[in-house]
């Protein structure tokens, strides 16, 4: 299932050949510091080896969802959602009372694992209630789906 191109660009201009030069050697020899743009986000990095696109696939989210400290009822809580080793960085992710967003929740930078796959973290300060559902809603490549937050109690 392909999905998309990493693409690989060189930082400094060509040479009177048109090769791309670093340090004073051709990049196919000893280019040290490339910056790649994957799907829109910029990325420094120290790969001389990557010499052309390289294929990546699509790839489903994995959805953890827990709280901070045990599940009380009545007692102040932080809601977790981490998504991981997903492809492309195309996602939202939005945690729920009831169905309703939560307000104020914070989320961690995307960052990236081998083999271009991605993870985020959002969290968010709650009190469960007897009765109420909590839980994360992840959207990733326009498909929606929602994991519950279960209290353990």
């Amino acid at each position: 299932n392909l999905w998309g191109w990493v693409e690989l660009h060189s930082f400094l201009q060509p040479n009177s050949r048109g090769r791309p030069t670093c340090g004073g050697f051709t990049f196919e020899r000893r280019c040290s510091v490339q910056l790649y743009t994957v799907y829109g986000i910029t990325l420094l990095n120290e790969l001389p080896s990557l010499r052309r696109a390289e294929r990546v696939t699509a790839a489903d989210p994995k959805v953890q969802v827990y709280s901070y400290s045990p599940g009380e009822f009545g007692k102040e809580n932080i809601l977790i959602c981490h998504v991981s080793e997903f492809h492309p960085p195309d996602i939202s992710i939005n945690l729920l009372k009831n169905g309703i967003e939560i307000p104020n929740a914070k989320q961690t930078d995307l960052a990236f694992e081998q083999g271009w796959k991605f993870h985020l973290t959002r969290s968010v300060s709650f009190t469960p209630q007897k009765n109420e559902e909590y839980a994360c809603r992840v959207t990733h490549m326009g498909i929606g789906k929602n994991f519950v937050w279960e209290a353990d109690m």
